[in-house]
């Protein structure tokens, strides 16, 4: 009985070590948060992770491409929703190229262009917009070699293959 009595006096003084951590950890990361806050109202921006002391460059190891300031933000969250891959290229049988093109983005995609060498290319097969994961094959008016082919949308992904 009396080791019972020990056993969950010891459980409950570990809980409130463990209950005290965590607010203190949650009391730090709140102090964090409104220092940065603070620091986008009065100078318009945010802080490089980096200048923070002791924890910057912990922080920076974790996570290494946290955007800095609110035009950053913004740019990474269009790149999770609106994202196109070029998958490979190929000639169809009467010689132009066919460009696979999948969306790896969250969200719907519309308005293909493409470019090769730099030029705007007709795209000749009719692709109105791609779902979230679905894969198409553009068709270009493109017979001749090339070195860089570019597509891109018209809510801004875009991506380049080379050939070496």
């Amino acid at each position: 009985m009396l080791q019972t009595i020990v056993g969950i006096l010891l459980l409950a003084v570990a809980v409130v070590f463990l209950l005290r951590l965590l607010k203190n950890f949650l009391e730090a990361v709140l102090v964090i948060g409104l220092i940065l806050l603070a620091s986008y109202f009065l100078f318009g921006s945010l802080p490089s992770l980096k200048s923070i002391p002791l924890i910057g460059p912990w922080l920076e190891k974790i996570i290494p491409s946290v955007p800095t300031s609110i035009e950053g933000i913004i740019l990474k969250v269009k790149n999770i929703a609106y994202s196109i891959k070029i998958m490979g290229i190929s000639r169809d049988s009467e010689g132009n190229l066919l460009v696979i093109v999948s969306n790896d983005g969250k969200m719907k995609v519309s308005g293909f262009k493409a470019y090769v060498d730099n030029k705007e290319v007709a795209i000749l097969n009719e692709v109105k917009e791609l779902d979230s994961g679905e894969t198409v094959a553009l068709q270009l008016d493109w017979k001749e070699d090339f070195s860089k082919v570019e597509v891109e949308t018209s809510e801004g992904a875009k991506d380049v293959f080379r050939t070496i």
